[in-house]
């Protein structure tokens, strides 16, 4: 029988390639996995912002006061109170038969309103400003409104500068 003998093997720069390329690996495993995100402190703002509610009838257009407080329909959160009523003339988009384009035109017996509100709220990391603690509202979110006389649907249209309050 022959004797075999085994060679051994010298590092080389492959070697070295591979424990770097397994070092590497190790070192984003752990920080991936073992940081801590560090959560910014939430600032508390009053925040002022403007809903807009198109054609309502006259009467049901009335029914909005300064001061009634406004409850989201669906989660139940407080939205803030209404500091300012705007109303203005309810328009609605059709075709103007003779030359075939689109055509504002006036909707008859009927209002837009604009509501401007003002509700504690908090400033997340994220820039996002949360509402009663989790409402998030943002420039053309769909609000589900609950007024004394009235339920219905508005949309965010504006913000302006909030005064932070802590």
């Amino acid at each position: 029988m022959e004797n075999k003998t085994l060679k051994k093997r010298k590092f080389n720069a492959i070697d070295a390639v591979i424990l770097l390329v397994i070092v590497a690996a190790v070192g984003v495993a752990v920080f991936l996995f073992s940081s801590e995100e560090v959560e910014m402190p939430m600032k508390k703002v009053k925040l002022e912002y403007v809903v807009e509610i198109k054609a309502l009838s006259d009467d049901i257009a009335a029914e909005f006061n300064i001061g009634d407080k406004m409850v989201d329909s669906v989660q139940k959160y407080n939205l803030g109170e209404i500091i300012a009523v705007e109303y203005d003339n309810a328009v609605y988009y059709g075709k103007d038969i003779v030359n075939g384009k689109s055509t504002a035109y006036d909707y008859p017996d009927h209002q837009k309103v604009t509501l401007t509100m003002l509700a504690d709220a908090t400033l997340d990391s994220n820039g996002r400003y949360l509402i009663d603690g989790g409402y998030d509202i943002s420039t053309g979110t769909t609000v589900y409104i609950r007024l004394p006389g009235f339920n219905g649907i508005g949309y965010c249209t504006a913000f302006s500068k909030p005064e932070v309050t802590e």
